[in-house]
């Protein structure tokens, strides 16, 4: 089961899930981990009533875990596939760059009633590639560093969580008619949690 929500939403947001919101830790025992700041993301969309939902292509990795496995995992109880959408291709037509899962989870959450603005973060150019196609604007995610071939698709751009959930503040109040001081000085908040970030990785 998922969250209920509004029949009307401002801003949905859909995540890929490796190297977006988890990470290999190479640990045998627990080799998922969220990526810094994952965490106060997700509980910031909840604590909001913005609906999110999850979207990866499926992948079976080196352990042998799925992406729900890996999720479940990796965030414990508070955000189990129990309570959080996730969509998983089992179909090759399905699979990200294709647009199926992402107009399937943001048609669900709007129920005929079309948010304001839709989102979609991934590290990956298919990632950009279906949020274009599905209507999302895309949010190239990058966890430590600026990436200098950011996709032609992508409309933001995001380095750590810190910065992305700066931008989803910031395009939550734009889609509900507000204005935001993080307009104009993106992209030194972008370098600033860059640089933050690499300092907590080096730790």
């Amino acid at each position: 089961m998922t969250d209920s929500f509004p029949n009307e939403h401002a801003l949905i947001v859909g995540f890929d899930l490796n190297d977006t919101l988890i990470e290999d830790t190479g640990d045998t025992e627990k080799p998922y981990a969220p990526l810094p700041g994952a965490l106060e993301t997700l509980r910031y969309l909840r604590e909001q009533h913005i609906p999110f939902f999850i979207a990866s292509n499926n992948e079976p990795d080196r352990y042998q875990q799925d992406s729900i496995t890996r999720f479940n995992n990796a965030f414990g109880p508070e955000f189990s596939t129990d309570n959080t959408k996730f969509l998983i291709a089992h179909q090759t037509e399905h699979r990200k760059p294709s647009p199926h899962m992402l107009k399937e989870a943001y048609a669900d959450f709007e129920q005929g009633t079309p948010a304001r603005k839709r989102l979609y973060v991934g590290d990956r150019v298919t990632d950009q590639e279906a949020a274009k196609q599905a209507n999302a604007e895309g949010v190239w995610f990058q966890k430590t560093a600026p990436s200098a071939s950011k996709p032609a698709e992508a409309v933001h751009e995001a380095v750590g969580h810190e910065a992305l959930l700066s931008l989803i503040k910031h395009l939550r109040e734009l889609s509900q008619g507000g204005t935001s001081v993080l307009a104009g000085d993106w992209q030194s908040r972008i370098q600033a949690s860059y640089a933050s970030d690499t300092v907590a990785h080096r730790r």
